[in-house]
């Protein structure tokens, strides 16, 4: 007598290995998806940190630095060690980790005048999700594309291309308070 997996069987263990990876290939985007909605969450803290920091100097930024400790330190965005980047996602440290690198206000001009403005220095662990980012921000209507403390700001992308986003994975994108 042989012994033996009938062909139904085998056909049920292919389907079950075919819905796992499926599984699996799809969960990625979802993190992907996740991590740069926190990234988004983070620049909009930032931002309302930035007005508040302007509110507490009679309204007006003055390009002075990085100002990551300094928000910190007034509790205006989480906790952030000296020395250290504030980190959104991941792991301190650690190479897939997104952080904000540095925070840098000044005034830009919009329209006829000029406005306060906040430049983040965010590191991604990869290009694709810093282009992800940029294209998530590029609509806002606070965004903001000029040079702030002497680095340009990412610009959106050019009929319906990707923006310039350097392999290194790094994105100044600055808005308006």
């Amino acid at each position: 007598m042989r012994r033996g997996f009938s062909l139904v069987e085998l056909g049920i263990v292919i389907a079950v290995i075919a819905v796992l990876a499926a599984v699996v290939i799809f969960g990625r985007g979802f993190i992907s998806s996740a991590r740069i909605t926190k990234a988004v969450d983070a620049a909009n803290t930032a931002r309302k940190a930035g007005s508040t920091f302007a509110g507490l100097n009679g309204g007006v930024v003055r390009a002075a630095g990085d100002q990551l400790q300094n928000l910190s330190q007034r509790g205006l965005i989480p906790t952030v060690p000296v020395g250290q980047a504030w980190t959104i996602s991941g792991d301190p440290g650690t190479p897939d980790a997104i952080a904000v690198q540095e925070i840098h206000f000044q005034q830009l001009p919009r329209g006829t005048q000029a406005s306060n403005a906040i430049r983040l220095q965010i590191r991604f662990p990869s290009q694709t999700m810093a282009q992800d980012y940029v294209l998530a921000v590029q609509n806002d209507n606070n965004f903001a594309v000029g040079t702030i403390n002497g680095q340009q700001c990412q610009a959106a992308g050019i009929a319906g291309a990707l923006p310039a986003v350097p392999a290194s994975g790094v994105v100044q994108s600055c808005f308006f308070l």
